[in-house]
C-alpha cells in the first residue's frame, strides 16, 4: 500500500461518513413512498464530500467546486418537483432533503464531522416532525381543501353569472371547446400576439 497516501484515506473517510449520513436521510425518504431514496441520497453526499475533500487538498480554496455543486444538485432537486393533479407541488420536501444533504456533505468533505452529523440529526428531525405527536401538534392545522384556482371556470363557461365549480370532465370540455376556436389553421396568416 505504498501509492495510498494520507489524503487519499481523508479523502475516502470523509465520503465514507458523508454516505452513512445520507442513508439515514434515504432511509427516512424511502420508508415514507418518496422516489429519491437510500441510493440517490447516499450517492449525492458521498459525491459532494468526495469533491469537495478532492477541491480542498488540490487547490487550497474548494469555492469555485463548491459554488458548482450547489448549483448542479440544485438542477437535481428542480427535477423532483412535479405537480399534482390538483396543481399542488410534489417532491419538494424530497428536493430540499437532497440538496441539504449535499451541504452536509461539503462540510464533512471540509473536514466538520461534527457539525455534518448533527445537521443530519436536524434534518431528520424536521423531516420526521410530523410523525412524533408532541411535535406535531406544533404543526398548524391543515389548509381546507378545495378547488385550485384551475378548477374555478368563469361563468361564461356554465352558461350562468355566478362563479362555479367545475369537475373535471366540465374541464376538459371547456379546454377542448376553447382550443377547437382558438386553434389557427395551416393556412392562417395571422401572427401570434
Amino acid at each position: 500500500m505504498s501509492g495510498v497516501t494520507n489524503g487519499d484515506v481523508t479523502l475516502l473517510l470523509r465520503a465514507l461518513l458523508a454516505a452513512a449520513l445520507g442513508f439515514a436521510v434515504g432511509w427516512e425518504r424511502e420508508a415514507h413512498g418518496h422516489a429519491a431514496g437510500v441510493r440517490t441520497i447516499s450517492i449525492v453526499a458521498l459525491a459532494a464530500a468526495a469533491l469537495t475533500t478532492l477541491a480542498q487538498n488540490s487547490f487550497g480554496t474548494p469555492d469555485r467546486i463548491i459554488a458548482n455543486i450547489i448549483v448542479s444538485v440544485g438542477f437535481l432537486g428542480a427535477g423532483m418537483i412535479l405537480r399534482g393533479q390538483r396543481g399542488e407541488a410534489r417532491g419538494l420536501t424530497t428536493a430540499a432533503a437532497v440538496w441539504s444533504i449535499t451541504i452536509v456533505g461539503m462540510v464533512v468533505g471540509l473536514g466538520h464531522y461534527l457539525a455534518g452529523v448533527v445537521l443530519t440529526g436536524v434534518i431528520l428531525l424536521l423531516l420526521w416532525w410530523q410523525y412524533i405527536p408532541w411535535l406535531a401538534r406544533l404543526l398548524p392545522p391543515p389548509a381546507p381543501i378545495g378547488p385550485s384556482p384551475r378548477q374555478r371556470m368563469p361563468s361564461s363557461v356554465h352558461g350562468n353569472h355566478a362563479q362555479t365549480t367545475a369537475t373535471d370532465d366540465d374541464l376538459h370540455d371547456a379546454h377542448d371547446a376553447h382550443d377547437a376556436h382558438e386553434t389557427p389553421s395551416a393556412t392562417d396568416t395571422r401572427r401570434p400576439t
